[in-house]
């Protein structure tokens, strides 16, 4: 038998409807920002829109681990997925006034986030085990570079088209119904494991012993400082759509960005042994580093384009086996079971309390959308890449 194999039916299925979320999720996550910017020319507003996004992410990820911990991860699951669906749809009736009301959707939007992100993460690590996470974590990538090369293009198309002079309140009825097909997919069997109180603060004191635990954290919060999506998602597109003043043209790049990195992620998953795991990340982050620091140099539109092509596949060398690294961290612990959803949510405090929350924070002194005015940013953004390579590196805990 191929311990490396995805082969469960729930497993596939829960792929498959973490797609749909994704692709759904796309709309907002590059596309209400440019919404922002086109009405009102303020990276100071954009921040705040996402500010509020990461906060009540994190604020609902929190609170729904205590249902998750108590076996109702279907339940936070259906939850999270109704109320984007709820969101989505008054995103589209309120069509150009959604402005005026902007940070509280972002608000609303990323604590739905939050639950959902807590309910996958733990139905992931429960349908996976040690041997296959590569695997899984490959196909997840990979999957998901597929739906971000069809996504940004039928985004930008349907906004270029304007159906019904609904203008980007389209994408928004879309993202609706593919909540909805999301949410049906996705409704999968799988173990319950404990269902044992909550207990954070007891996980807290046993993660600060371990010392490789600590690392994989703080990698955690490098990670989403650097290579989270205030980069990828916020900041490259802008600079795209800025120059360019299309939407569609915006779509078509970030599409063929992904294309660049497909086959990778596929082939990265299945084939790549763990142990040159350690051996990528520090490739990846090297190149990291210095992508971004040619942004800063040179900060001409052939760079953007660039950067966006490569940065893509860069990504995958730290992704994946950061993945698999962080949650075989987990699942070596004594008692393993009843501290995983723990686990999890004291990594998500690293990730985007400290991390993503910092990153956005540097965003509300940038007042102009120039690469000369991102400069400090940007350098701090290439040296987190970088430590975030050389901690998971320095692991000794053999994956």
């Amino acid at each position: 038998m191929n311990n490396n194999a995805i082969s469960s039916i729930d497993i596939k299925r829960l792929l498959a409807s973490h797609n749909i979320f994704i692709a759904a999720r796309v709309f907002f996550e590059i596309y209400l920002n440019v919404f922002i910017w086109k009405q009102t020319e303020s990276l100071v507003l954009i921040a705040w829109f996402n500010i509020a996004y990461v906060l009540f992410q994190l604020f609902g990820f929190h609170i729904f681990a205590y249902f998750v911990k108590r076996g109702r991860v279907h339940f936070a699951r259906a939850f999270s997925l109704l109320g984007f669906t709820v969101t989505y749809l008054t995103i589209f009736l309120l069509a150009e006034n959604a402005i005026q009301w902007i940070v509280l959707i972002g608000g609303f939007a990323g604590f739905f986030n939050g639950v959902y992100r807590i309910a996958y993460q733990v139905l992931r690590f429960d349908l996976t085990h040690s041997q296959n996470r590569g695997n899984y974590t490959g196909l997840e990538s990979g999957t998901k570079t597929i739906v971000d090369i069809v996504m940004p293009l039928l985004a930008g198309a349907i906004i270029a088209l304007n159906f019904f002079d609904f203008g980007y309140s389209s994408l928004f009825l879309l993202g609706t119904v593919l909540f909805l097909i999301s949410f049906f997919v996705g409704k999968v069997s799988f173990p319950l494991g404990d269902k044992g109180s909550f207990h954070f603060m007891t996980t807290w004191r046993e993660i600060r012993k371990n010392r490789d635990l600590m690392k994989s954290m703080w990698s955690y919060f490098f990670s989403n400082f650097s290579r989270g999506g205030t980069i990828t998602k916020l900041i490259l597109p802008l600079l795209i759509f800025d120059a360019m003043q299309s939407e569609l043209q915006l779509g078509g790049w970030l599409s063929f960005f992904s294309i660049m990195a497909v086959f990778i992620s596929f082939a990265f998953g299945k084939f790549v042994h763990y142990k040159k795991y350690k051996n990528m990340l520090l490739i990846g982050g090297i190149f990291y580093f210095f992508l971004l620091l040619l942004l800063v140099l040179v900060p001409k539109f052939w760079v953007f384009i660039l950067f966006g092509a490569l940065i893509k596949i860069v990504d995958l060398l730290i992704k994946i086996p950061k993945r698999v690294i962080s949650e075989n961290l987990i699942d070596s612990i004594p008692n393993a079971s009843s501290h995983r959803i723990e686990n999890i949510v004291i990594r998500e405090w690293f990730n985007i309390a400290l991390g993503r929350l910092l990153s956005l924070v540097f965003l509300l002194f940038v007042v102009d959308l120039e690469v000369s005015q991102m400069k400090l940013f940007l350098l701090l953004v290439a040296f987190g890449a970088l430590f975030e390579a050389l901690l998971l590196r320095s692991i000794k805990k053999e994956i």
